[in-house]
């Protein structure tokens, strides 16, 4: 009975281990050491991210498989970062390609369509 109950709790212990989750923080900055406020941070190959705080600090529980994250803010290169041993990563991102246009779209606007009126005359005297 013992050595069930033994085989048991280290198999609960297992199970409980594989679906832990880790939390990785730090910063992102650009080449001059200034903080990225909204920059994103994503679990490569997932939907799984977060973006950066007024001081360019992030967290994100990242799965216990998660090989690295992938990094990016408008008007900086793209990065993706390998993850080692340590939860806690400072970021540096470098200045990209300018933005040559802007899209802007007017989705959920609803346009009112003119109504035709046609314009009928008839003698005033008609309806005294």
């Amino acid at each position: 009975m013992r050595r069930i109950l033994t085989t048991l709790t280290v198999l609960l212990a297992f199970v409980v281990a594989s679906y832990a989750q880790r939390e990785i923080s730090g910063k992102i900055a650009d080449e001059k050491g200034n903080a990225l406020i909204g920059a994103s941070v994503t679990e490569t190959g997932t939907n799984n991210g977060t973006i950066t705080d007024e001081n360019g600090m992030f967290s994100l529980q990242v799965s216990p498989g998660a090989k690295s994250l992938e990094v990016s803010y408008i008007g900086y290169s793209e990065r993706t970062i390998q993850l080692g041993v340590s939860n806690t990563i400072e970021i540096q991102l470098s200045e990209g390609a300018a933005l040559n246009e802007i899209i802007v779209t007017a989705l959920g606007i609803r346009r009112n369509s003119l109504l035709k009126v046609e314009e009928r005359t008839q003698p005033l005297n008609k309806f005294f």
